[in-house]
């Protein structure tokens, strides 16, 4: 009887012990150690940077490269005590597209940032307000891409363009940003 019993606390412990390291595991992916990792055309561009509503000009070390199968978004990274993710306000900002993954800043404004990006050839492709992540704790992003509407899939960057050399970001209430975080969101490999 005693056997039986101490065997069925080990199996009851090693479940324990594996549901913990998994509850563990979630929680560091949860946190978002690694949330921009893994493709080769992920680019940190470092800050910080005061965004205003007058454009700001960003030239990055290297070209912004474009992958050929991923979705990819320029994300503007800020403090989630200075910014809350308007996605998460009841409802406010919904009418407009742009509102709906855009932050509140501390005294309850909208903060709409507006980026375009400028390819090699001199073309440009604006952006909007596509997502808003969590990728570390105490971290917050306006994912900016391009944008449809949150029920329909990302359409492709222009035909022909492979790099951007600079991009411009604007926003309708001042906005401090760390860093900004170029990275591929969604690939197919990553669901392999």
């Amino acid at each position: 009887m005693l056997w039986s019993s101490l065997g069925l606390w080990n199996w009851r412990s090693s479940v324990r012990f594996s549901s913990l390291l998994g509850v563990i595991a979630l929680c560091h992916l949860l946190s978002g150690c690694d949330a921009f990792a893994g493709f080769p055309q992920d680019q940190k561009v470092e800050g910080p940077f005061l965004i205003s509503e007058s454009w700001l000009y960003v030239e990055p070390d290297s070209p912004l490269e474009v992958s050929a199968r991923g979705i990819q978004r320029l994300h503007l990274v800020v403090d989630a005590d200075l910014y809350q993710a308007n996605s998460l306000v009841a409802n406010e900002g919904v009418e407009d597209p742009g509102g709906l993954f855009g932050l509140r800043d501390a005294k309850g404004n909208l903060v709409v940032p507006e980026v375009t990006l400028v390819a090699e050839d001199g073309s440009t492709v604006t952006l909007s307000p596509a997502s808003n992540m969590f990728p570390y704790s105490g971290g917050l992003t306006v994912g900016m891409g391009l944008f449809n509407g949150v029920y329909e899939p990302a359409p492709p960057f222009p035909d022909g363009v492979q790099r951007f050399t600079s991009f411009r970001v604007r926003s309708n209430q001042p906005l401090s940003v760390e860093y900004f975080w170029w990275s591929v969101d969604r690939h197919p490999d990553m669901f392999q």
